[in-house]
């Protein structure tokens, strides 16, 4: 089935109602794999990405903020997620906003906060040293 997902969400098949009625019902697949692949594709259409972010499974819900064309309420949302695990995947993100990287920063979970305050510490680095590397050049 995962294949089937990957098939209806190439670009050219998303303005095809066919597909797109297919994909709605893909996203309360049982299969986790297939709202998980949803959830993962950068052509997933946003009110696609919005019903899965609610999705039973943090896996799902932490490939949505992942996503490349997720919006910024989607990424926030998930920064305040119930699970560890979201949040965490999150605060090992070097892509995620630092204003959210930040509050991350003071999760009640130490290895949220912890992982959150090194990611950061790491942006910081790699921004100084690609400052350093123009200056010089």
């Amino acid at each position: 089935m995962t294949r089937d997902a990957k098939q209806y969400t190439e670009h050219d098949s998303l303005n095809n109602p066919l597909a797109s009625g297919l994909l709605h019902r893909l996203c309360k697949h049982a299969d986790v794999k297939v709202r998980l692949h949803l959830a993962e594709n950068r052509h997933t259409p946003v009110e696609l990405l919005m019903a899965l972010s609610g999705d039973s499974d943090s896996a799902v819900r932490l490939a949505v903020a992942e996503n490349a064309s997720a919006h910024q309420c989607l990424i926030e949302r998930a920064v305040s997620d119930e699970s560890v695990d979201v949040r965490y995947g999150l605060a090992e993100n070097p892509h995620m906003p630092s204003h959210l990287l930040k509050i991350l920063a003071l999760d009640e979970n130490p290895y949220v906060a912890m992982r959150a305050m090194q990611t950061l510490a790491r942006v910081v680095r790699e921004c100084l040293a690609l400052r350093c590397f123009k200056n010089h050049n």
